[in-house]
């Protein structure tokens, strides 16, 4: 037993021995492995590029391959799931329309607005010539079509409300022109019924007229303006006033039809409101005065002239001819009446527009001289005509007819800028 046990520690001695020295050969056989690989791989690398790089470019290649598989394998898979999530979005929005409705909608509606104020904004401006019809301006009128119904209005209401003739000399026109008996019958009817209103209420038939008239030069003068006048310089006109001296005031708004060049007006009814009233205020109800205060003065001087026994026929034949007479009332007329009568004028036009007791003043010395010299130029004539009239009455009928031209220059004058032209 003794001999077996000794030959059983010495065998387990061997064995631990050839493990140690497999241990210890083992070690630096690894290192040199290690260190032979080490120095492989810069050999092979350099291999690797001077062959060109095939193998490597083919391993780049096969990998950008493999993501490219990856990524479409990654969207096939998402594919199922983006399309249900946009089913369940279609579905959830008329869930979310029929809510809001129920609720009124008032948020819907909200968006929706700001939808097509953004369509609008982005959308490119239409063509004037493009635009429909429906879209002129409301009440707008061309100029002809002013100018063709004043002239009709005008001629209507002077025949309505001044008939120059007296039903007999209707009467003899229509013989002459041999008109049937019913037809004649009527019209002399007609006729004689006016005339006996005109007579029985003369004074009230003038003043009407004569608001008439004035109503009629303003609506004339707005188209003139639009028409002929020049408006180039009123942005600077209005930049030169302070802020403070400024009144605004509503003008006469305009547009161009682009098709016809034609030029359509909204008329401004304050203006003709304004203008009407100042004109009855400095003309219509003083020269009805005038004209009757020298009508009878010029009646009066004539009967004295005639009666005069130291003149001499010729003297009394030339101071009593009838165009002597109408001179005289011109002259005088130009000089008081006319003077006083434009600077009133002006002055309440533009104190019924705000401008104050500095901007008369500046309205006085920028325009009275050039309304004064236009107003002898046309009046000088008109006047000779209109007191040249044998009766009375007649004359503010006549010098209504010349107001209708010289009135609508006066609010064109009244209205322009000063220092320019009002045409």
């Amino acid at each position: 037993g003794a001999r077996a046990g000794s030959w059983r520690r010495a065998w387990l001695a061997v064995l631990l021995g050839l493990l140690a020295t497999s241990a210890l050969a083992q070690g630096p056989a690894a290192e040199a492995s290690e260190r032979s690989d080490e120095q492989a791989e810069p050999e092979q690398a350099e291999q690797l590029e001077g062959e060109g790089g095939s193998e490597g470019r083919e391993l780049e290649a096969r990998v950008a391959r493999s993501a490219a598989r990856a990524a479409g394998d990654l969207a096939l898979a998402q594919g199922p799931a983006a399309e249900a999530s946009e089913r369940s979005d279609e579905q959830a929005e008329p869930e979310q329309a029929e809510q809001l409705e129920g609720e009124g909608g008032s948020e819907g509606r909200e968006l929706e607005a700001e939808a097509d104020a953004a369509d609008a904004a982005d959308a490119p401006p239409v063509a004037a010539a493009e635009q429909p019809a429906t879209s002129k301006r409301s009440g707008s009128l061309t100029t002809r079509s002013i100018y063709r119904r004043t002239a009709g209005f005008y001629a209507g209401c002077t025949a309505v409300l001044m008939p120059l003739w007296e039903p007999k000399h209707v009467d003899s026109l229509l013989r002459t022109v041999r008109s049937p008996k019913l037809v004649r019958n009527g019209v002399l009817g007609a006729a004689s019924a006016v005339y006996n209103v005109r007579q029985k209420h003369m004074i009230p038939c003038l003043l009407v007229h004569e608001v008439i008239t004035d109503v009629s030069a303003d609506v004339t003068a707005q188209a003139f303006e639009l028409e002929f006048g020049d408006d180039k310089d009123d942005d600077d006109d209005e930049a030169a006033v302070s802020p403070a001296a400024r009144v605004p005031e509503p003008v006469a708004e305009a547009e161009v039809e682009a098709a016809s060049g034609e030029k359509r007006l909204v008329l401004d009814w304050k203006r003709v409101g304004r203008s009407t009233t100042v004109a009855l205020m400095s003309d219509d109800f003083p020269f009805l005065l005038w004209s009757r205060g020298l009508w009878v003065l010029s009646e009066r001087l004539t009967t004295r002239v005639k009666k005069n026994p130291k003149l001499s026929p010729g003297t009394v034949r030339a101071l009593t001819h009838p165009l002597t007479i109408s001179v005289g009332k011109m002259i005088i007329t130009q000089l008081v009446y006319e003077s006083t009568s434009n600077a009133l004028y002006l002055s309440l036009q533009a104190l019924f527009r705000g401008m104050g007791v500095k901007g008369v003043v500046a309205e006085l010395q920028g325009k009275f001289f050039k309304c004064w010299c236009d107003g002898v130029i046309f009046w000088s004539a008109a006047h000779v005509v209109v007191f040249s009239m044998p009766f009375w009455w007649l004359q503010p009928i006549i010098d209504n007819t010349f107001t209708l031209f010289f009135n609508t220059y006066l609010a064109m004058l009244a209205h322009a800028k000063a220092g320019r032209s009002p045409i």
